[in-house]
Parts: C-alpha cells; structure tokens; sequence
C-alpha cells in the first residue's frame, strides 16, 4: 500500500487563487498560546518555486505578528491511499484555518 500526500492552500495571496503542492510528510501537533491549546501542522516538502516565498511570510509574521494579512485562510491536507497496483483506496483530509507560516526548512533530494 502506499500513500500520496498534499497541501492545497485556498486563496493563496501570492497567485491569487488555490495552490496544491505534494509533501513529504505532514505532522499534528498542538502548542500553548495565551493558554491556549491551539492545532500545529508541520510540513516537510522539497524545495519548490515556493520555498522563499513561504520564508518572506516566516520572516514578515516574526516581524508584524498582529498583521492578520499574513495568514492563511484555510490550508487542506490531503492523504489518497492505494494499493500496490495504484488501484485509489481512500482520501482523507483535514483542514486547518487561519493558519500561519512560523518557520521554514526545506527536505532536500
């Protein structure tokens, strides 16, 4: 069985529309702001056409955190499942909203 994993981020600012891009893997976590338990995804992908932009946004949310122009409306993570002839199984997906990028590191080869 193996599995294909990606992003699609909805009205991505920067093309003016949705982007869906494959990565390597896709962690969920939690973290404490204010308190708080709010939901951390963490994506490992291979250096793209959008590796430094996703770093510009990194550097601009460290230097204005309040801009709410930064952050993502709403990013989907997508798992399609199949077996070893590549016959599709399953799809699941998860949505996260009002998502910013922290930080940037890129998976290489």
């Amino acid at each position: 069985m193996s599995s294909q994993l990606t992003l699609t981020i909805k009205d991505f600012q920067i093309r003016g529309g949705n982007i869906t891009m494959k990565i390597t893997s896709a962690i969920i976590g939690e973290k404490i702001v204010s308190a708080v338990r709010v939901p951390k995804l963490i994506i490992i992908r291979k250096p793209d056409f959008y590796t430094s932009r996703f770093a510009m946004l990194a550097l601009l949310r460290r230097t204005k955190p309040n801009r709410q122009d930064l952050n993502f409306p709403q990013l989907t993570v997508t798992s399609d499942k199949c077996d070893t002839d590549g016959k599709f199984l399953s799809s699941t997906m998860i949505d996260f909203f009002d998502a910013v990028v922290e930080n940037t590191r890129t998976k290489r080869g």
